[in-house]
């Protein structure tokens, strides 16, 4: 799997990630990685082939189309970015 963490000063953390389940992220993943990033303060943007979504709506990143091999970019900003990035990762790597 391929993840990358850079850090931007302090305003903001952008982690990398090659999907690697065969069907992509549909319907129920998208549900469960939005109702994760709803559990942090941080706003959590989530792009894939230049389009970007709101990471705590479901229906927004079911309409990134995102399939397996593809890199998303997740721009997290907020005071508790930095627990974010960290649980993202251990997230990705598990579920996505």
């Amino acid at each position: 799997f391929f993840i990358k963490a850079i850090r931007l000063g302090e305003t903001m953390q952008k982690l990398t990630y090659k999907v690697k389940k065969m069907v992509g992220i549909h319907a129920r993943p998208a549900s469960a990685l939005a109702q994760f990033a709803r559990m942090y303060q941080s706003d959590i943007k989530l792009y894939c082939q230049n389009r970007c979504a709101n990471a705590k709506r479901m229906v927004e990143i079911m309409e990134l189309s995102i399939h397996k091999d593809e890199e998303i970019l997740f721009e997290i900003c907020g005071e508790d970015e930095c627990r974010v990035v960290k649980a993202l990762q251990q997230y990705c790597h598990s579920y996505l």
